[in-house]
């Protein structure tokens, strides 16, 4: 990704209050993944469920009002439980809410592309909504959907051509940067085809879903190839960990490899390209 020089985006306020107020839209946002990553698994609109476009307990079917919709708080104040009914609410909805927030604060706090730019900013904030849906569903379902993955390679595409739309860098740079971003997305593509076939040959067990493989293509257009050696051993380690606490925990030996991933991206989407350069 070409980079992005940090304008004064951001020049009233102090740094540490447009930080908090990125956490807060962060619980909203989180509010919006919690249903999406509900609704999409069982093929309801994003938008309603059965014609239904209130949100509703899932117990009572009462529609709720805003009280009950305060992201994370209307949880807390309630004790976990439907105002209406009286029974407990899933500890999932306060817990997506809050790892979207972590994830806009985080991808705001050290991306330069997010400070930058009103658009770098929304381009990011989508960003993370995405990681956090994706996160939660491969984690309950055990897949990625293709939707999601799509929306992470027009982001990445999207954080390309930024610069260029707004004259931030010069046309004349745009074909190659188009052409190392198409490498590196192919590679981080195929590599992940080759380890699925060599470990398939030597285990007969599939190590990577599809999912995983088209979110390793969809990486490639945020990262660099420089980023992929630590953006493999990251996944890699973060893999073995999770598989060893699911399978405590569940007794399952399959396991969702999407979190492991998703660390890995946001880890290296973060870090400096001079610190990512050390590990090529």
């Amino acid at each position: 990704m070409p980079s992005v020089p940090i304008s004064s985006a951001w020049p009233i306020l102090p740094f540490w209050l447009v930080t908090s107020g990125v956490f807060v839209l962060g619980l909203f946002l989180g509010s919006f993944v919690s249903a999406l990553s509900w609704r999409m698994p069982r093929g309801y609109s994003i938008l309603s469920i059965d014609g239904s476009k209130r949100s509703v307990c899932p117990h009572c079917r009462t529609a709720l009002g805003v009280r009950d919709l305060v992201p994370l708080f209307s949880y807390l104040f309630s004790g976990g439980k439907c105002r209406h009914c009286h029974k407990k609410i899933s500890r999932r909805y306060p817990l997506i809410e809050l790892m979207t927030a972590v994830f806009c604060t985080v991808l705001f706090v050290f991306t330069p592309l997010a400070q930058a730019s009103i658009p770098g900013f929304l381009i990011m904030m989508m960003l993370a909504l995405t990681l956090s849906a994706i996160l939660a569903i491969d984690l309950e379902h055990k897949i990625i959907p293709n939707r999601l993955n799509i929306a992470v390679g027009v982001l990445g595409a999207a954080a390309l051509l930024l610069p260029y739309i707004t004259a931030a860098a010069s046309l004349e740079t745009l074909g190659k940067t188009l052409g190392t971003a198409a490498l590196t997305a192919a590679v981080y593509g195929i590599l992940p085809i080759v380890i699925r076939y060599v470990f398939f040959l030597v285990t007969k067990k599939d190590a990577l879903g599809f999912g995983d493989i088209k979110f390793f293509a969809a990486a490639g257009l945020w990262l660099s190839l420089s980023a992929l050696p630590l953006f493999l051993i990251i996944s890699g380690l973060g893999g073995i960990l999770l598989g060893l606490v699911w399978k405590k925990a569940t007794g399952e030996d399959a396991f969702p490899f999407g979190p492991a991933l998703i660390i890995a991206f946001t880890i290296c989407l973060c870090l400096p390209e001079k610190i990512l350069s050390a590990f090529l």
